[in-house]
């Protein structure tokens, strides 16, 4: 009950909190890695795990990236609780594999903020070190993070698209389909070039600054892909919970004159009629 009331007072804001952890840690950690020269020279912009190699900035980025992925899951739960219970009953198994994938995602994105990459990483760009199994198990941990939120994204995008009752603006189902794609297109550069892969072992700094700009990429627009559920969120909010139509009784009196809170109505009252 607890845990209900909390997802049902501050889950709304789960998008947005989301955004604001993960750019604290993206910059900050940055910022911590450059001041404190745990980067190599000639390297303009790192991968974005490299900052979770030394302290004081793998305190920061363990933290604030594990924050983020509990804005994901409370997204996904507020979702789960407002928002896909509106779709139609032919397309609730594609509701249900988003919310999977989202649970999963966020797994994956503190699978390796608690397990950084190797603390000689800059050794490792430097051609003086290699990489070792604590980095190997942190980028399986990225790999499930953009799998995951690639299967959440693309699995959105056709249930916001086909759905006729998802409370989902224009600008927003846009918006999710652009971020969609440039989420996509840089993930075999990005991934190629991080020194923890097998596929590329000789390191360029200047091939791996632009490796880490497709990362940047991918990140920025799985973190926005989540933000904008705000836009979904403020009308599911009303349609499905300020009504309180699923607990009411439903019948001809009791029709309303939102279409979405009526089909809740007629969702609740067939799935006890199967019971």
């Amino acid at each position: 009950m607890a845990s209900s009331n909390f997802i049902q007072s501050y889950g709304k804001y789960a998008p947005t909190f989301t955004l604001v952890c993960g750019l604290i840690t993206l910059f900050g950690t940055l910022f911590l890695a450059r001041a404190n020269n745990h980067l190599p020279d000639g390297l303009w912009l790192p991968m974005i795990s490299f900052t979770s190699a030394q302290p004081p900035e793998q305190y920061l980025y363990a933290t604030g990236f594990t924050l983020t992925a509990s804005g994901i899951v409370l997204s996904a739960l507020f979702a789960n609780a407002h928002f896909l219970p509106l779709v139609e009953n032919e397309h609730a198994c594609l509701a249900t594999t988003c919310f999977w994938a989202a649970i999963v995602a966020a797994g994956g994105l503190v699978w390796q903020a608690v397990i950084p990459i190797q603390a000689n990483v800059k050794e490792v760009i430097e051609g003086s070190a290699s990489i070792d199994l604590q980095s190997q198990v942190h980028q399986l941990g990225a790999v499930i993070l953009f799998l995951a939120g690639y299967t959440h994204c693309v699995c959105m995008d056709l249930l916001l698209w086909r759905s006729k009752s998802l409370p989902a603006p224009l600008f927003s189902k846009r918006l999710k389909l652009f971020l969609t794609v440039t989420m996509l297109a840089p993930f075999a550069t990005a991934m190629i070039r991080h020194p923890a892969s097998a596929v590329e072992r000789k390191i360029n700094l200047e091939a791996l600054s632009w490796g880490a700009v497709g990362q940047w990429t991918m990140v920025g627009s799985l973190l926005l892909f989540v933000t904008s559920y705000q836009f979904e969120f403020n009308q599911s909010e009303v349609a499905s919970s300020t009504h309180g139509l699923v607990s009411s009784p439903a019948g001809a009196e009791g029709e309303s004159e939102n279409p979405n809170d009526n089909l809740l109505r007629r969702r609740a009252q067939s799935h006890d009629d199967d019971a």
